[in-house]
């Protein structure tokens, strides 16, 4: 059994790993987690300078950025509560010059432990251009 969920979690790993496009993931707070070659790639910023030492409100975008992500995941609007599918955003680089995506820009969602207990935010950004 150890040696399959070796194998799934390497597998996963992998493919997040080899996208193109840029891949985070936040914990509840905001705090990066995971993040991909992709985003890397996109944003200018290396996995050991961001995981666990970055929080995405205020250093990749703006706080009402965030609020409106917020208000669009918890609507049923936007692909279902704890889901959005599309969402026009502007993230800053490393370097301070600003990525924006095309449709579908970003896609997010909800990890959860159980029903009522979210984990963390999943976001996949594709077409981004400098």
């Amino acid at each position: 059994m150890e040696k399959k969920l070796s194998e799934a979690y390497d597998f996963l790993d992998n493919t997040i790993q080899s996208s193109p496009n840029a891949i985070m993931c936040t914990d509840m707070n905001g705090d990066i987690i995971m993040w991909n070659k992709g985003a890397e790639d996109t944003l200018g910023y290396k996995a050991s300078d961001v995981i666990g030492k970055m929080n995405v409100v205020g250093n990749l975008y703006t706080r009402s950025m965030a609020k409106k992500v917020m208000k669009m995941m918890r609507s049923d609007q936007y692909g279902g509560k704890g889901k959005l599918r599309s969402c026009p955003m502007t993230f800053k680089r490393n370097d301070d010059r600003e990525v924006e995506g095309t449709f579908p820009p970003v896609s997010s969602m909800t990890i959860r432990e159980t029903r009522w207990h979210p984990l963390a935010f999943l976001w996949i950004s594709v077409k981004c251009w400098k």
